[in-house]
């Protein structure tokens, strides 16, 4: 393990770690919060042996793509912690409209993921600890995959990368600091201005919105119309007797998947 040093837009308000291979990097920053680590922290890698997503899902992670975890120190309301998620996923949109070509087709999948013309690029996973007070949450870690050399294959969906949709393909370091410039931007414009324009910027995006979708939870599937995303990042169904359901979690499930 080394620290980066020559990063010097990041470690203004980083401390950095850089792995060349690890275990993941969201079970590295857990391990680094044990430690009482009072930093905000990245902690990337080149690739993980034992990398995982949302219900510990396993992720392959070959080297050559994004695999990075933030640590946030602050006492964050637990109800808002889901709103960093979409945050992160709003952020990622805006890198991949910034370095993909204007035809490409970027979407949002709630709650976390992000989509290239259908096909999944890019997943956040989200963490957070409490101490005494069981209202806040003291340290966040936001955990990002982003394909950029290669993909996943012979998943129950299809998956891409930046290196199938752009004849320019950066280091993923580049990536890195593009992407948590404008994380942190966003949660700058959301302290002073609410959450407001990451719902209505996610709906713009959203795939399936206006369409039949099902969403698959952890002992059940609940379909209806998707109507919008309410201003706590909940998912807004319509159900066939015209109710309104809100959904906190699960994972949205399409035909074309």
């Amino acid at each position: 393990m080394q620290v980066i040093s020559n990063n010097n837009i990041l470690r203004k308000k980083y401390r950095i770690y850089e792995y060349a291979e690890i275990d993941s990097t969201f079970s590295a920053a857990e391990r680094l919060l044990k430690k009482d680590t009072n930093e905000d922290s990245l902690i990337m890698a080149d690739s993980q042996t034992a990398g995982y997503g949302k219900l510990d899902r396993q992720w392959a992670s070959p080297p050559g793509n994004l695999y990075l975890t933030i640590i946030k120190y602050g006492n964050i309301p637990i109800k808002d912690a889901p709103k960093i998620s979409l945050i992160m996923s709003l952020s990622i949109i805006e890198l991949l409209k910034a370095e993909l070509p204007s035809t490409k087709n970027i979407n949002f999948k709630w709650p976390n993921d992000v989509l290239v013309d259908g096909k999944k690029i890019s997943g956040v996973l989200l963490k957070g600890f409490s101490e005494s007070n069981q209202n806040e949450i003291a340290n966040l870690m936001i955990g990002i995959g982003l394909n950029i050399l290669s993909s996943p294959q012979n998943l129950a969906y299809k998956t891409t990368s930046v290196k199938e949709n752009s004849e320019t393909v950066h280091h993923r370091e580049y990536y890195i600091e593009k992407l948590v410039t404008i994380f942190d931007e966003m949660l700058d414009r959301w302290r002073i201005e609410g959450f407001s324009f990451v719902q209505d910027d996610l709906e713009k995006s959203a795939y399936g919105l206006g369409n039949k979708i099902t969403i698959k939870q952890t002992d059940k599937e609940i379909s209806g119309i998707f109507k919008n995303i309410d201003n706590n990042g909940n998912l807004v169904t319509i159900a066939e007797n015209g109710e309104l359901r809100l959904i906190s979690s699960g994972d949205v499930l399409l035909k074309t998947w």
